[in-house]
């Protein structure tokens, strides 16, 4: 068994390509850390023994011209670079693209309070520069499921204060980031390939050496690690959007992701978060290195950083709330350096539970995990009797010391309550008789309301069967819920497809949603919408 801290990047897009929606795609490849089944070496390195690990043997390597990085490589074999030589100096692309990649991320990260240069791994690779191997991770980790890169332990660091061991390291990183390449299960390992692949695992990658450095591994609260890794690949290089595949399950599904979740995986998820203090990010870093430097544990340091720069993760939190509900087709002109970034490439919040509300009153309840945002949407009759108002209400718990303490998981009850003809204790809700209120007082709410929305039209014009085959068709006076039939016609009123269904919600517009079949053929065809005896009649316009 060895001892080793694998970190790797984020979530990924295609080959190259820059600010594409952001979408579920499951790649395997992400983050080892330090498993169970090497605790015992890393107690050894502890106590000050030199890891035996043995490190890969590569035939060919190239020095950065500051000295810093001496990158390993292959031109034959499993582990080969890619060949691609365009200036005909003999040295691959890749390599070098791989020593600029590390130069120009630890240049910027020495603000984050990386060191002014890695802490040398010693003469093991033949001189005292940190050093990289570029090999194929696709396959790597215990299970085969394949890593972008991995930051390991080498050598204990001896000198110096603290409470968590600190630790030379050496790293791999793969070696050409390949669309093609599948782990051992047959699934696809990288999101973000090629060099776009390459420049952001270096970026993530070099943030764990210093971490590891400066402050140590405390092995807990590992969100923490990998939150801060994450931000330096947009840090680096804002270009890459790879931090937006994670956020957007997250999007997806809130509940389900909390800020206060102590796994690796959350911290690839709020991986944009520091993003929300702006310039102040650099004195929150700060803060956290100085404070795991004196023996906090991560989610504490993050309390302490935040706090001392006057912007608390508690009020800091709350105030994002609306920042995360203006995403996707929401986002307008709501865009603010304050919040995700692109919030209108994400997709918009998801609910948790959407319903009708009921005189005289509907109860909501459920339990919270620390820093958790839960969705909520009621739809409410309005005073004059026209249109339904559309409530959003998110919900989170921000108590920081159930934050801080994720070995005793704790969980907040919560009643949320929306009556009609309410007192003094609600808040109203406009163009309405009724208010909300929410038990017990400790949990944070937000409201959005607005008029619901009828379009005209079905949307989207034309339909792309090939990336959205989902027509939405507008169904005149109908409320979500009421039953409808679609039915799909040629030109010439022709019958191809019928489709029975409910009236439903697309965010705040009222529509029936209706699947088109695949084998359509690109062209013009008609709609009729049957709800509560009355028939509606459209056009659409469908294409590949």
């Amino acid at each position: 068994m060895t001892a080793r801290l694998a970190v790797l990047s984020g979530s990924f897009l295609l080959w190259a390509t820059l600010h594409l929606p952001a979408s579920d795609a499951t790649h395997s490849g992400r983050c080892g850390t330090l498993a169970v089944s090497e605790v015992q070496r890393v107690q050894e390195l502890e106590a000050g023994i030199q890891s035996d690990r043995p490190r890969p043997v590569l035939p060919l390597y190239l020095d950065a011209p500051s000295g810093w990085f001496r990158v390993h490589y292959a031109i034959t074999g499993p582990d080969a670079v890619p060949d691609a030589d365009d200036d005909g100096d003999g040295i691959p692309d890749y390599v070098q693209e791989a020593i600029i990649a590390l130069d120009r991320s630890w240049n910027i990260q020495q603000q984050y309070q990386a060191p002014p240069q890695p802490l040398s791994d010693g003469m093991a690779g033949g001189s005292p520069a940190l050093d990289i191997y570029l090999r194929d991770l696709s396959m790597a980790g215990p299970a085969g499921a394949g890593y972008y890169g991995i930051t390991i332990p080498d050598s204990l660091v001896s000198s110096g204060v603290g409470r968590w061991p600190r630790f030379t390291t050496w790293l791999e990183v793969d070696n050409d980031f390949a669309p093609g390449d599948t782990n051992v299960y047959g699934d696809t390992v990288f999101g973000t390939t090629g060099v776009a692949g390459l420049r952001i695992t270096c970026a993530h990658e070099l943030h764990h050496v210093a971490q590891l450095a400066q402050f140590g591994t405390a092995n807990v609260q590992l969100m923490l690690y990998e939150q801060m890794a994450t931000y330096m690949e947009l840090i680096c290089y804002p270009e890459y959007d790879d931090w937006r595949i994670y956020a957007t399950k997250f999007f997806r599904d809130p509940a389900a992701y909390a800020l206060g979740d102590a796994s690796a995986f959350a911290g690839y998820v709020w991986g944009w978060f520091p993003r929300v203090y702006g310039a102040s990010d650099v004195q929150v870093y700060a803060g956290v290195f100085s404070a795991m430097q004196q023996g906090e544990r991560p989610f504490t340091a993050m309390v302490q950083a935040t706090a001392a720069i006057g912007h608390p993760l508690d009020s800091t939190f709350t105030r994002l709330l609306p920042l995360l509900f203006y995403t996707g087709d929401r986002a307008g002109d709501t865009t603010t350096t304050a919040g995700p970034p692109t919030p209108e490439l994400l997709p918009t919040l998801s609910w948790h539970r959407a319903e009708i509300a009921q005189a005289p009153a509907v109860l909501s309840s459920g339990e919270l995990r620390p820093f958790e945002v839960r969705a909520l949407q009621f739809t409410i009759p309005t005073t004059d009797g026209a249109e339904p108002v559309s409530t959003s209400v998110l919900l989170s718990w921000t108590n920081l010391e159930a934050y801080q303490s994720t070995e005793f998981p704790s969980r907040r009850g919560y009643q949320l309550v929306l009556q009609r003809s309410p007192d003094e204790r609600f808040q109203p809700i406009a163009g309405t008789s009724w208010g909300v209120r929410i038990e017990p007082a400790d949990v944070t709410m937000w409201i959005d309301n607005a008029a619901t929305v009828r379009p005209a039209q079905p949307y989207p014009l034309p339909v792309a069967l090939q990336t959205d085959p989902t027509v939405y068709v507008p169904v005149p006076g109908a409320l979500p819920g009421d039953p409808v039939v679609v039915h799909l016609r040629t030109a010439a009123m022709g019958m191809i497809y019928e489709h029975r269904g409910t009236v439903q919600y697309d965010r705040d517009r009222i529509v029936a949603q209706v699947p088109l079949p695949s084998v359509l053929v690109p062209g013009v065809y008609l709609l009729t919408a049957d709800c509560n005896g009355t028939t509606v009649l459209h056009k659409i316009v469908v294409q590949r």
